[in-house]
């Protein structure tokens, strides 16, 4: 039984180890005082089956000096598996990141942005979404890379708290325009910090639909020899006279 016990709790480590999806980008824009990580995509399948294959971390300064990082460089930085920890970031940190294991090597740019003091997110860091009014208007608060350290969600729109649920599902009606921030609370050694994501919502104007169509009068035509072929075409009449007559029919010869 406690065998049992044993290996289902191993079975959900690992599974929240390996939680955090990897970086593609080069280019990473980041607030001072949030966590953050880099974890590099694609790493060669003969790396995964070496176990003594260790993962090496250098970070460039302005004059292209690169110097490798380890457990001395900064407390606030740690190692886990492949990904390098920063809890949290600082604008220090900012500059060039190089990941190398094996063959394997990546790099990224860091920027981080000064974290405004009058208000809740930074603009550098917002999205946007038009959602169409009247339409379904969803917002949900989930962060899965940080999944296993939350404790409080909250979501504010323009910097006020709008509901102890942390979702939105609703009609989109014009007065939902605004900035909508997930808030994550995380406890990471005791300490506690926060984690924002902003999204920027315009509602616009239904897009109405268009049935495609084609305007000028309607001919069938049969074709009785190579060179002769009958057209029945639907014309308008134009003649006052004919005015209760919607339409008016002729054949058309041609050779």
């Amino acid at each position: 039984m406690h065998h049992e016990e044993l290996i289902l709790t191993l079975c959900i480590l690992i599974v929240k180890s390996a939680s955090k999806s990897c970086i593609h980008r080069s280019q990473i824009h980041v607030v001072e005082g949030e966590p953050f990580y880099l974890k590099p995509c694609g790493i060669s399948a003969p790396v995964h089956r070496n176990e003594t294959a260790t993962m090496r971390w250098f970070k460039g300064s302005a004059s292209h000096e690169y110097r490798e990082l380890n457990n001395r460089s900064s407390p606030r930085v740690t190692f886990h598996d492949h990904t390098l920890e920063f809890w949290p970031v600082e604008m220090e940190d900012e500059g060039t990141y190089i990941s190398q294991v094996g063959n394997d090597r990546r790099n990224w740019t860091l920027n981080v942005t000064k974290r405004n003091k009058h208000s809740c997110f930074s603009d550098k860091l917002v999205t946007s979404r038009d959602v169409e009014v009247n339409k379904s208007l969803h917002i949900t608060c989930k962060n899965p890379n940080y999944e296993e350290l939350i404790q409080d969600t909250w979501l504010y729109k323009n910097c006020k708290e709008i509901s102890k649920t942390p979702r939105i599902l609703k009609d989109a009606e014009f007065g939902d325009e605004g900035y909508y921030s997930c808030v994550f609370s995380v406890h990471h050694n005791g300490t506690r910090y926060n984690i924002t994501k902003t999204v920027n919502i315009t509602v616009i104007e239904g897009r109405s639909k268009v049935t495609p169509a084609i305007l000028g009068p309607k001919c069938v035509c049969v074709c009785v020899s190579v060179c002769l072929c009958v057209c029945r075409c639907m014309l308008p009449l134009h003649k006052k006279e004919d005015s209760e007559k919607p339409k008016a029919s002729c054949d058309l010869a041609s050779a």
